[in-house]
């Protein structure tokens, strides 16, 4: 019988279910109490009741050991009916009721204040199996009732369910910039962060207009990449936002995220407009043949396009016979009066000391070549703009300068600052223009009084072009400086013409000759810029080369993401290589032009790509 009972005990210390049943113990003699040996004395015999009170847990003092069960709880009732055969204690168990009045090990409710997260954290009874007592430990709910956290560790934003409910999400898509996309760009790469994004998914944009080029999804479901073109949309005002789905999708298992699209105006002019405000960016510029847009704003005229730019007809910033400038530039003289802009204006005409003896006409405004004189070698032309970089850099300070005044006759003005920029492609069979204005002429309606003498031309201006692709047929683009004014027959001078402004092409090739004709042919700058049709999502971790063309023998700096600067040299070919290795994520790389701080527009050349 003693065996029994450290068998018995055994089963109880490894967590087994006992069912007793207590009416069979009930009236057996002492040494056979059936199968638990429910009534054994520490010397074999029967055992006496150490305290002849009541029960501990509510079970049976006197003869009964503990109500026939050995052990009515885990612990709160008798701890060993067979050795003790009585009731050690009484007394309430630990939290305040019975220790051991029935089911469970703290008299049913294990703990009824709330849970961990608001819920009760076991409200019923922990399992609905068997207790050591032979009641249920917990009938009821689980230690968490409820979710986690309401459904979501976050309400949602960084774990929806998909960790513990297998759920794939995006959780943050990231567009380069200012954070949104921007209405006629091409070729622009976002980067996803997700949680079990299909890894063979697609990427689909829900929304009419906006085509992935492009897509990737890692291995461990975590991250995703995209290459989006963004259509022109003539509904969507400028700067007016609109809300874009983009969705990871494999089959049923699926996930979506939104990014703000931005609208711009487009610029298309079919008749001739003259403009004096322009907006920061267009979605895309088109100008007609047979239409010119005139540009007069007070600054220099910055084009720039997300899209496309179609230029058939004519584009001009020139300045204007009287004495009007070109956009940023300076003014002609008044009669016998100097060109506007300092010593690079042109020298004003001068009369003579007497009527009808020896006036001179107006010099030429000055920019990158002088001016010419006026007749009669008195109005000096204007001087070579000594502040000028060929590179444009800033390119507010290229301007044209006015000619000067003549006698009672008007210098021209100088020439614009003109930049037409596209992040698209370039289609041009027309004109884009920054000459300097043609000098006044001389009137005879009263006959050659004073000698007569005209005034002189305004210097050409400066022009920026700049895009990733081209085509051009028989386009033309003039910088040069105006014609001075005639003396008309009259014995004083005619005015002198101007000087020829500043050109900037960064193309990604070499236009084909005829195909692109400048005024003047020489003395343009090539800039840098990178060669078309390069990918933007490109794989981490490994060597990619970037290929860049510009003017032979040219160095330039280059930066990846604002970083140390690197220098290239252009070769002989024309093309050259940047070498990089990207990290997982976005990335800008930038050619730098010139030798400055590289903050201006102008002075950078940037592509964005996407590594994964």
């Amino acid at each position: 019988m003693r065996a029994a009972t450290l068998v018995a005990a055994a089963l109880l210390a490894s967590g087994c279910s006992l069912i007793v049943d207590a009416d069979r113990f009930r009236g057996l003699p002492p040494g056979d109490a059936g199968p638990f040996d429910a009534a054994i004395g520490p010397d074999g015999g029967p055992a006496e009741a150490r305290d002849a009170g009541p029960a501990r847990d509510g079970g049976v003092d006197g003869s009964e050991p503990d109500g026939g069960v050995r052990d009515a709880g885990l612990d709160s009732g008798v701890r060993d009916a067979g050795v003790d055969s009585g009731v050690r204690d009484a007394g309430p168990g630990p939290d305040g009721s019975v220790r051991d009045a029935g089911p469970g090990p703290d008299g049913g409710v294990r703990d009824a204040g709330p849970g961990p997260d608001g819920s009760v954290r076991d409200a019923g009874t922990r399992d609905a199996g068997f207790d050591r007592d032979g009641g249920t430990i917990d009938a009821g709910t689980p230690v968490d009732a409820g979710t986690r956290d309401g459904g979501s560790r976050d309400g949602g934003t960084i774990d929806a369910g998909a960790r513990d409910g297998g759920v794939p999400q995006i959780i943050q898509i990231i567009v380069p910039g200012a954070g949104s996309l921007e209405e006629g760009r091409s070729g622009v790469p976002i980067f996803v962060i997700g949680d079990l994004l299909p890894p063979q998914g697609s990427v689909v944009v829900a929304e009419p207009g906006v085509q992935v080029v492009s897509a990737r999804v890692n291995a461990a479901g975590t991250r995703a990449a995209a290459v989006l073109d963004v259509d022109v949309d003539t509904m969507l005002g400028d700067g007016t936002p609109r809300t874009v789905t983009v969705m990871i999708t494999d089959g049923p298992a699926s996930a979506s995220g939104t990014v703000s699209l931005v609208g711009r105006d487009e610029l298309d002019i079919s008749a001739n407009t003259t403009r004096t405000t322009l907006r920061a960016r267009y979605s895309r510029i088109t100008v007609a043949a047979g239409a010119t847009l005139t540009l007069a704003t007070p600054s220099a005229a910055r084009l720039v396009a997300n899209g496309d730019v179609t230029l058939s007809g004519t584009i001009r910033g020139n300045g204007a016979t009287n004495r009007t400038p070109g956009p940023g530039a300076c003014a002609g003289g008044a009669g016998r009066t100097a060109g506007g802009c300092g010593v690079s204006g042109g020298g004003e005409g001068r009369a003579g000391l007497a009527p009808l003896v020896n006036t001179t006409g107006g010099g030429g405004g000055g920019n990158r070549t002088p001016g010419q004189a006026g007749g009669g070698n008195v109005g000096a032309g204007g001087d070579v703009n000594v502040d000028a970089d060929p590179l444009l850099i800033p390119l507010d300070d290229h301007h044209g300068h006015g000619g000067g005044g003549g006698q009672g006759q008007y210098g021209a003005g100088g020439g614009g600052v003109v930049e037409l920029t596209t992040l698209g492609h370039l289609t041009m069979s027309g004109a884009l223009e920054a000459r300097g204005g043609d000098g006044v002429d001389f009137s005879t309606g009263l006959g050659c009084i004073g000698g007569g003498a005209a005034g002189g031309g305004g210097s050409g201006g400066a022009i920026l072009l700049r895009a990733r692709s081209t085509s051009f047929t028989s386009a033309t683009i003039d910088v040069s400086g105006g014609d001075g004014g005639s003396a008309n027959g009259c014995s004083g001078g005619g005015g002198g013409a101007g000087g020829h402004g500043f050109l900037r092409l960064d193309l990604p090739s070499t236009p084909v000759v005829g195909a692109l004709a400048t005024t003047p042919a020489t003395g343009f700058v090539l800039g840098p810029m990178w060669a078309e049709r390069q990918t933007v999502l490109v794989a981490p971790g490994s060597i990619i080369e970037l290929e860049v063309t510009g003017a032979s023998g040219q160095t330039f700096a280059y930066e990846i993401d604002g970083g140390g600067r690197s220098t290239i040299v252009i070769p002989g070919s024309g093309t050259a290589m940047v070498p990089a290795i990207l990290n997982e994520g976005l990335h800008e790389i930038c050619l730098i032009v010139g030798a400055g701080a590289g903050v201006l527009s102008e002075e950078r050349n940037c592509r964005r790509l996407v590594a994964l």
